[in-house]
């Protein structure tokens, strides 16, 4: 669902919010209702949970005989993510970790950096798991308010809503060190290195379909930049061996953590280069 908010932050402080998204019981914008279990806890994709219980178990697939992949603690946040018909009468719901202390049992690839897989539904039902009560910032809303925040719990609470940041751009200089096991591609979305707002981010990423060529920017420059997370070409993001080549492989148990990924970055749809806030 296309969110129709607009927030605009200059230098910390928010200036304008105007046409406020639909939310929905929790608060988060585009977090739809998936299936009613016959007046058990709704489960909504987008929306976040958080374990009550003394631990919660990940399983690796669907099944009570699955592997563990680990344990999320007590106050732990789980992000949902988009389970079918067919994963709900089964008794399954698929989750990613937003926050807490996970202890991994055999996560491995499949985890990346944001553990995902599945949870069960009676976990939900028995109340070892409940909706979390998330209190999402307001709309206008200061911009380190925004940044301190959890990638998944921005997802959560502002979706693909439209925000247009007013603040100076920080250019990295030099080489950003890598050797993990993989890439993710397209490059230009997934990449967490690279030209950012205000003092701590988020980075700014430029699809190349609409900015063929790179805007100019100084470190230090105030600029105007208009954008959202969630991006619909996330769902076109890969994992793939490294290093980069021609005979790369697509890792296929980390195409669910490479969309999430993407997911959470912050993809420009205008850049200009202004006078500065308040001018």
């Amino acid at each position: 669902m296309r969110a129709n908010a607009v927030i605009i932050i200059v230098m910390g402080v928010a200036l304008v919010a105007c046409s406020s998204p639909s939310l929905n019981a929790s608060g988060a914008p585009g977090s739809q209702l998936a299936v009613d279990r016959s007046g058990a806890t709704p489960v909504r994709e987008g929306s976040l949970l958080r374990v009550v219980g003394s631990s919660l178990m990940l399983a690796a697939t669907p099944r009570e005989d699955a592997a563990i992949l680990g344990r999320l603690a007590r106050g732990g946040t789980l992000y949902v993510l988009s389970p079918t018909e067919d994963d709900l009468a089964s008794g399954w719901v698929p989750v990613a970790v937003a926050a807490g202390e996970f202890a991994s049992v055999d996560c491995g690839a499949p985890c990346g950096s944001i553990p995902i897989g599945w949870m069960a539904l009676i976990d939900l039902d028995d109340g070892s798991v409940v909706e979390a009560d998330v209190d999402c910032p307001s709309q206008p809303i200061e911009s380190d308010e925004l940044m301190g925040m959890a990638p998944l719990v921005v997802l959560h609470c502002f979706g693909d809503t439209e925000l247009i940041l007013v603040d100076v751009v920080s250019v990295p200089t030099g080489f950003h060190e890598l050797t993990p096991s993989y890439l993710l591609e397209p490059y230009w979305l997934a990449f967490t290195f690279g030209p950012y707002i205000g003092d701590t981010g988020p980075v700014l990423h430029f699809d190349p379909s609409t900015h063929p060529v790179l805007p100019v920017m100084n470190s230090g420059d105030p600029v105007k930049v208009v954008g959202s997370f969630d991006s619909p070409v996330s769902e076109t993001c890969v994992a793939k061996t490294f290093p980069a080549g021609d005979d790369q492989d697509e890792i296929p148990e980390l195409r669910d953590f490479a969309v999430l990924q993407c997911r959470t970055q912050f993809v420009v749809r205008e850049f200009m280069v202004g006078p500065g806030p308040g001018s």
